[in-house]
């Protein structure tokens, strides 16, 4: 009810209905009306509205410590401070209470397999109706933004396909219905599967069984496609000439990057370094010099990329002709570092310097995924998520000793690690 009540603080990026960007805290603002209107808590609105119609009967609204003994246990990897790796252990995620209308709902598959009926039903549930025909015909309405009344919406060929995930901590889901077809899809994972790939995987496989085609091949766990080109992504690197480093430091050295059997090699003196392709121009490596960040080939020319990066180093080959240094302005410096909160959807961010550019960093765990977003000054004070206009702005305060300790970002509080 906070985040809610503190929107009256948030400027809008844009005028209502001009562009989509999802908002967890839209949601619940939607909680609070849909209490107001209908006279009832948010649980009961929904089990009477929803779950009672939709012959939902074991579903809970709310996430409760009551209802845990009868949840699954989910697990999530060691580390949330760098790019998850299939090597990285697992670990039992931590229980959260929840009770607020973005993302609140205990189901079983059976229960969620009910509301893929209902959907297929056009709002028609297993005891009644959930929607009328005119309402869900309101709700499946996604647009040019592919997003309806909280549902996924795209038009595959002539066939419309709904979709949506959810998950908790340690828990994800996916649901998938081809209104078309006919079918619909469930899929759960208790730790970091993909519950997405897993539900459209699927749907190709019901859909192929009811053809009576073969089904498709399973999908080989982990396996990483190999990059496209990969003779493009070859040569020396090393750090560049009189190079403006904030920290000064080059704790990688100089390397090559070799191409073996159509893979990426990388090699630092003795060390031979697989470098695992995560798509487009990005790799990865579990090597404890490298598992911090991903490896980013830029610079892209006829004759191959001309440097890469890693967290806030860089590093060019003898392609690269560009500029070496770049002014960083003096306050900036007591910005960069690790933040970290209590909560378990968005833990850990870091922000670095590079290139003259600031950066915003973060790691897989809860729901936040790996990924870099150039910061923008913002007139008004801070910096805007990637590129405006945008409603993410990312706040910092309590400069001490030349260090900010505190930085504020969609409604969660961090403080700086030592």
């Amino acid at each position: 009810s906070y985040q809610a009540w503190a929107l009256r603080h948030q400027e809008t990026a844009w005028t209502p209905g001009e562009r989509f960007h999802y908002s967890n805290v839209g949601y619940q603002v939607l909680h609070l009306v849909l209490e107001r209107v209908s006279g009832h808590s948010y649980a009961e609105a929904v089990r009477a509205g929803i779950l009672q119609r939709g012959g939902m009967d074991a579903t809970e609204p709310v996430i409760e410590a009551s209802s845990r003994p009868r949840q699954a246990i989910g697990y999530r990897r060691l580390y949330d401070d760098r790019p998850a790796h299939r090597s990285h252990p697992l670990v039992e995620s931590q229980f959260v209470e929840y009770g607020i209308g973005d993302g609140c709902i205990v189901a079983t598959p059976e229960d969620l397999a009910a509301y893929a009926r209902m959907l297929l039903g056009r709002g028609k549930g297993a005891k009644g109706r959930v929607l009328t025909e005119a309402s869900f015909a309101r709700f499946i309405q996604g647009g040019k933004h592919d997003y309806g009344y909280g549902m996924g919406v795209r038009e595959v060929g002539d066939h419309t396909v709904l979709s949506h995930g959810g998950g908790m901590v340690g828990i994800t889901s996916q649901l998938i219905v081809d209104l078309d077809a006919g079918l619909g899809v469930v899929a759960f994972a208790n730790g970091p599967g993909d519950s997405s790939a897993l539900a459209r995987f699927a749907l190709t496989a019901v859909s192929a069984a009811r053809a009576g085609k073969e089904p498709p091949a399973l999908p080989e766990p982990g396996k990483r496609r190999p990059p496209k080109n990969p003779e493009r992504f070859a040569g020396k690197y090393r750090i560049p000439p009189q190079g403006d480093r904030v920290d000064g430091g080059d704790s990688l050295g100089a390397f090559v990057v070799v191409v073996e059997a159509g893979a990426l090699v990388l090699v630092r003196g003795k060390d031979r370094i697989s470098l695992e392709h995560v798509g487009g121009a990005t790799f990865q490596t579990p090597h404890p010099d490298f598992d911090r960040f991903r490896l980013r080939f830029e610079g892209s020319g006829d004759k191959g990329f001309t440097y890469v990066t890693h967290g806030d180093k860089w590093y060019v080959n003898e392609r690269y002709k560009g500029r070496s240094k770049f002014a960083v302005p003096a306050k900036w410096v007591p910005l960069l570092g690790h933040y970290r909160s209590y909560s378990p959807w968005t833990s850990n961010f870091q922000v670095i310097e590079r290139r003259g550019k600031l950066i915003f960093v973060t790691a897989e765990g809860g729901e936040t995924s790996v990924g870099e977003q150039f910061l923008t000054e913002r007139k008004g004070g801070g910096f805007f998520l990637g590129k405006p206009p945008t409603p993410e702005v990312l706040r910092f305060d309590s400069i001490v000793d030349g260090r900010a300790l505190r930085a504020f970002l969609s409604g969660h509080v961090f403080h700086r690690t030592p």
